[in-house]
């Protein structure tokens, strides 16, 4: 029996990291999840590591570690394709064997691996696929099963002349239960806003730093830092960005006055949808349940 292949995740989403790695997991392969640039640079180093079939690299790693993490796979590892798991309009200069867009079924990417994985060459294996195109020009796509045939990747030697972004808001998620992050990450991706997620302050505040983002959404009861020293924290690094204080009790916590607005859990998605829309657009300020 042949030992199977080892693939190598790189993400700063630790719900997302942990989903593709049940998933990688049980479709036979061997994972390492790696989160941050120090830890993929000490694995690389490693003596006696497993050989490394292939590179995940998700959206959530800033462009400046992209870059530079991918110049470094490459020169240590040459023979293992890297695939960017990318949302919507995200170029980069890294480079990158393939592009996958994240809104695909998890059945694209188990498919989109096995390709890269089984060909030697795998810029050739995008090539030899072409089926036509997508609205890009010039751009190489293929179809990469039948339940989820809109599924393209985006070959890096000819990479694509993007059409002008329309602009998704970025928001950040913060909350130690991974299970509630998700769904609110889905409630506000399906809204068709771009959405990072951390489960603990210090992830929270590196994803702060490190992105665009516009808007903040934070738990209050965590296990490492009240969501509202946390905010607190935020609104002092950066002065203009908005910020959500949730909890489940019904009055505002101590510290509330650092959050623009404050929510008590149980709201319905449309309403929820409408207190970050209106916050966005600059309606709301100042703590307290909106009316």
């Amino acid at each position: 029996m042949s030992p199977a292949k080892t693939v190598i995740t790189i993400s700063r989403d630790e719900p997302l990291q942990v989903t593709r790695t049940a998933l990688l997991s049980r479709a036979g392969y061997s994972v390492v999840a790696l989160t941050s640039d120090a830890e993929v640079m000490t694995y690389l180093a490693l003596k006696g590591r497993p050989a490394i079939n292939l590179i995940l690299m998700c959206h959530s790693v800033p462009e400046t570690s992209r870059v530079s993490l991918c110049e470094a796979i490459k020169r240590d590892i040459p023979s293992a394709p890297i695939l960017m798991l990318y949302n919507g309009y995200d170029p980069t200069l890294a480079e990158v064997d393939g592009r996958l867009e994240n809104v695909h079924s998890p059945q694209a990417l188990l498919d989109t691996v096995q390709l890269l994985i089984s060909k030697p060459d795998s810029s050739e294996a995008l090539k030899n696929s072409v089926i036509g195109s997508t609205g890009f020009s010039p751009i190489i796509s293929f179809r990469i099963s039948p339940a989820a045939n809109m599924a393209t990747v985006f070959c890096e030697s000819e990479r694509p002349m993007m059409q002008p972004p329309t602009h998704r808001p970025v928001i950040l998620c913060v909350d130690d239960d991974s299970a509630q992050l998700s769904l609110r990450a889905a409630v506000l991706s399906r809204a068709g806003y771009d959405v990072l997620t951390a489960t603990n302050a210090a992830a929270g505040l590196h994803l702060l730093t490190h992105n665009p983002v516009e808007l903040v959404i934070s738990d209050h009861v965590m296990r490492d830092v009240s969501g509202a020293i946390l905010l607190a924290e935020m609104k002092r690094i950066k002065p203009g960005v908005r910020v959500v204080l949730l909890s489940g009790l019904p009055d505002a916590p101590e510290g509330a006055e650092y959050a623009d607005v404050f929510l008590t859990k149980g709201m319905s998605p449309p309403d929820f949808l409408d207190v970050i829309q209106g916050l966005l657009k600059g309606r709301a300020t100042g703590a307290g349940n909106p009316a």
